[in-house]
């Protein structure tokens, strides 16, 4: 288990790369789903999976980066 970010400008670096990373990423994935769901919905969901992700990604920081590679 990887410790923490110790200071808060560590977690939000960690947490706005992880955010663009995996946002681009579950964006190019999931635009097949706009016809069907609509858009304030899709971006509601993608908003919250990508928030969720980051956070994870910025707690757990090398543990994500070293299973995404």
């Amino acid at each position: 288990m990887s410790v923490p970010p110790r200071d808060r400008f560590e977690f939000w670096v960690l947490f706005g790369c992880s955010f663009l990373f995996f946002g681009l990423l579950l964006a190019l994935f999931s635009l097949r789903f706009l016809g069907s769901v609509g858009l304030p919905l899709w971006c509601t969901v993608w908003f919250m999976v990508t928030g969720w992700i980051s956070c994870y990604a910025a707690l757990h920081d090398d543990e994500v980066w070293l299973e995404v590679v």
